[in-house]
């Protein structure tokens, strides 16, 4: 097998709690997959939502990562140092027309389309701007565009942007830099070519890919792994109150499994070092379930 030697994956957590173990799968997804094609892989820390940031997780974070044997190849990189780049892309696109701004709630669009699906509202009426209220958003204008990708794990996808939600915010109301723009920002500063992440982030994929088409950035490869869920079916998250991993060899194994992967049956009597030799020389993306969601009940 040829291996690639311009791949740079990364994992990017937001800092709004400890390390749990679905964020761990995750993490292991893409560091065994970078690390098995001679790649390099950054961690990038999600910091932008400042409100949702708990103080000292960033710490806890990187301490459990270390702790589980993940190195990272080059500095921790954060998504707040990209805050002037996001509003100069913004800027740009907003000369060109492609956004607008939008004074609709929540409320107000569930009333049109209960789905949560843009009706376009403010673009219809052409409403002016008035940089003087605060409290608008922008969107891009998504016309009739028209999505289609492969996924590496789930297979081939194919969206129109109008019916899966309209034109999105690139700009909150609250004035933060949405999601989905920084996300592309991001990936296009930290030159990511592989992007593996969990299967509750695919809607987002044609959404992206359309920015990244727009601002003619490179298109990196994705893969969306299953979301990990608890007893009740409910994502492992912060939200849901999902616990710390504990850091051994046991929590690292369970992680393999869940991904599909086939290890040595002496492994439970491993080192940490040992497990991601095995893990690495044996990685095989193919074998990563292709459905939505597992459980774990441990």
């Amino acid at each position: 097998m040829i291996k690639q030697t311009n791949y740079r994956g990364r994992f990017a957590p937001s800092p709004t709690g400890d390390l749990h173990f679905g964020s761990l799968v995750t993490a292991m997804a893409s560091y065994a997959d970078a690390r098995s094609n001679n790649g390099n892989w950054i961690v990038r820390i999600d910091d932008i939502d400042k409100p949702r940031v708990q103080k000292g997780s960033t710490q806890s974070i990187l301490h459990t990562l270390e702790a589980l044997g993940f190195f990272w190849d080059e500095r921790v990189y954060y998504q707040s140092e990209n805050k002037q780049y996001y509003l100069q892309i913004i800027d740009d696109l907003y000369k060109k027309n492609t956004l607008y701004p939008c004074y609709c709630t929540r409320k107000e669009i569930l009333s049109v389309d209960p789905s949560g699906n843009y009706p376009g509202t403010c673009k219809i009426k052409h409403r002016p701007f008035d940089n003087k209220q605060k409290n608008y958003a922008l969107r891009v204008d998504v016309n009739n565009q028209k999505i289609s990708f492969n996924d590496l794990i789930q297979g081939e996808f194919n969206y129109k942007l109008c019916e899966l939600s309209g034109d999105f915010i690139v700009y909150r109301s609250d004035q933060i830099t949405a999601y989905l723009m920084a996300f592309v920002a991001d990936v296009y500063i930290d030159k990511v070519s592989h992007i593996i992440r969990g299967f509750d982030l695919l809607e987002s994929t044609p959404k992206q890919l359309f920015l990244q088409q727009l601002l003619s950035y490179p298109i990196p490869q994705y893969a969306h792994i299953p979301i990990i869920s608890n007893s009740n079916g409910i994502k492992l998250s912060k939200s849901s109150h999902a616990k710390a991993v504990d850091i051994n060899i046991n929590t690292l194994i369970n992680a393999a499994k869940i991904l599909g992967q086939t290890l040595d049956n002496r492994i439970d009597n491993a080192t940490i070092n040992e497990f991601w030799q095995e893990l690495i020389s044996h990685w095989d993306i193919n074998k990563v379930p292709k459905v939505k969601s597992i459980l774990f009940s441990g």
